[in-house]
């Protein structure tokens, strides 16, 4: 045993974890596989308009269209690409803008300027 070297035997660990990979990755490919007998219908959101304006940002408006949609702040995160705790700084700078507190307030508000429809 003391003849194999230390490099040895991580390569052979390496070799045992990634067939195991493989295989678990086979085995998950295979789950998804899906066969759909009925058809179904699903009701696609309606669009939500938000007009140009100088008070928020491109991102802020973003936010603002994913909040009006009833997204969590996580929703938002995964949707947009960043940390939850971005989304929550640029939900202050809106509430900020807005002079309001809430998510209900900034929905009400952003109608009564125009920004939204």
């Amino acid at each position: 045993m003391g003849e194999i070297s230390t490099k040895t035997y991580i390569t052979i660990i390496g070799i045992i974890f990634l067939g195991i990979g493989a295989l678990v990755g086979i085995k998950l490919a295979r789950r998804k596989t899906v066969v759909k007998t009925e058809i179904q219908y699903i009701e696609k959101e309606p669009a939500i308009n938000i007009a140009e304006n100088d008070i928020l940002t491109d991102r802020e408006n973003e936010i603002l269209v994913c909040i009006i949609k009833g997204y969590s702040n996580k929703e938002i995160a995964d949707k947009l690409f960043v940390s939850e705790n971005t989304v929550k700084k640029h939900l202050n700078n809106i509430y900020s803008k807005l002079g309001v507190s809430r998510r209900t307030q900034a929905i009400s508000k952003a109608k009564e300027l125009g920004i939204t429809a």
